[in-house]
């Protein structure tokens, strides 16, 4: 539950005019604190958001030059279905700002989350925006937000596209294949074939969602840790042996799906590779204190770093029914946990990783931690019980996208072309 105090339109007006961003300054409210907070204060409140002065001061933020500033104003516009809100997140996307003409490559693509989560809204000025990224000679990567439109939409997009030079053509192959399109499966064998380490991610998750022979003997090759791709890893990138697991165990997650054979269920796969430890070895150094009575609870964690990000895995392939188990698994284990330790022992002060880290994003009793002047927020139960289980039944608001660039190598560099 979040209460706001009497005077909190005051509160925001001063901060978002204040030139003070002072991280040490924790009595109150400064604009990054103000920015970061509309987002979901306009969940409970979205009559302050659409207050006329506020939100003017919000557009200006659109522009300005820090990055994270641009989102939180895009992000609360948004918020309150102004269409400056979808439009100023796609420019943060893009390589060079349309507005500021920022080069930002460091961050393009990587901030596409924002739209994957919003894919709804996303205009045709938006996707056209994207597309021309995508056709650059660098090869920005916007796949996934382009992926997370309806078939009817992108489709017609994408196929023009594929026969263009690889950088374009691998995302419009890709693309195809996350709506199962096979027009582009040619294009994702020739990948997975050549080894190109640049592209290896985008074939396995594409030839699981078009799962032939072929596919499978492609993505299955992968799995063997003599394939020869391993080679290339130890000759180009440092943290081989992290790399090689992340590649080993993504490939494998992605052969289970798409070999009919192995008889797994999806529920069986999230089991295999996003059920939690034990509490006890998570807890340590978060606060908690574990009683020696709680056993081991079910409990899917929303990310695993040599997988898929949990809520693109479900997105892709889960059925309502399998979500639906999902969360049923999850509220056993949480309620056991929450039986097991009391909420004023250090609960509250974070979330463990099955747990929603979303804290702006879909629901206000998601906000938690923001030092925020007059704001109180008080968690019960229910509201544990929502963080553990709402990205579980609803994936695609916590979204970051299926592809993430697993290769050290690739790790900030949102190009699928160039050198490194």
């Amino acid at each position: 539950m979040i209460t706001c105090p009497g005077n909190i339109r005051e509160l925001v007006i001063k901060a978002l005019v204040s030139e003070s961003h002072d991280k040490k300054d924790r009595i109150g409210f400064n604009s990054p604190q103000a920015l970061s907070a509309l987002g979901y204060l306009a969940k409970v409140n979205p009559a302050l958001v659409r207050d006329d002065e506020i939100r003017e001061l919000v557009i200006e933020y659109l522009d300005c030059r820090a990055l994270g500033y641009r989102n939180y104003a895009a992000i609360a516009l948004h918020a309150i279905d102004d269409p400056l809100g979808i439009l100023g997140l796609t420019h943060n996307c893009l390589s060079t700002h349309p507005v500021t003409e920022q080069y930002q490559p460091s961050s393009s693509g990587w901030g596409d989350a924002e739209l994957i989560r919003r894919a709804q809204s996303m205009t045709d000025e938006c996707v056209d925006l994207l597309i021309q990224d995508v056709q650059q000679p660098a090869g920005y990567f916007h796949a996934d937000a382009l992926c997370a439109l309806p078939a009817e939409r992108i489709v017609p997009k994408m196929l023009p596209l594929l026969g263009q030079p690889l950088r374009i053509a691998a995302q419009a192959a890709y693309v195809l294949a996350m709506k199962s399109r096979d027009e582009g499966r040619t294009i994702l064998e020739g990948l997975a074939e050549s080894m190109n380490l640049r592209y290896i991610e985008l074939a396995i998750i594409g030839l699981s969602h078009i799962p032939d022979r072929r596919g499978v003997e492609l993505v299955g090759g992968i799995t063997d840790p003599a394939h020869p791709i391993y080679g290339s890893i130890d000759q180009v990138f440092g943290l081989a042996e992290l790399d090689k697991k992340q590649l080993l165990t993504k490939s494998m997650q992605r052969l289970l799906i798409m070999d009919a054979k192995a008889g797994k269920s999806f529920i069986d796969i999230m089991k295999r590779f996003y059920l939690l430890p034990p509490a006890r070895k998570w807890t340590v150094g978060s606060g908690v204190t574990i009683p020696a009575s709680l056993g081991a609870p079910e409990l899917f964690e929303i990310g695993n770093y040599c997988v898929t990000w949990a809520p693109d895995f479900i997105t892709e392939f889960a059925a309502e029914s399998d979500r639906a188990e999902l969360a049923r698994i999850q509220t056993k284990g949480i309620c056991e946990f929450l039986e097991a330790v009391p909420m004023d022992n250090g609960v509250s002060r974070g979330w463990p990783q099955f747990m929603s880290w979303q804290k702006r994003l879909i629901d206000s009793r998601n906000f938690i931690g923001e030092n925020v002047l007059g704001v109180q927020v008080v968690n019960d139960k229910d509201d544990y019980i929502f963080a553990a289980t709402d990205w579980l039944l609803n994936p695609q608001g916590y979204r970051i996208g299926s592809h993430r660039r697993v290769l050290h190598g690739l790790h900030g560099s949102p190009q699928l072309s160039g050198r490194h």
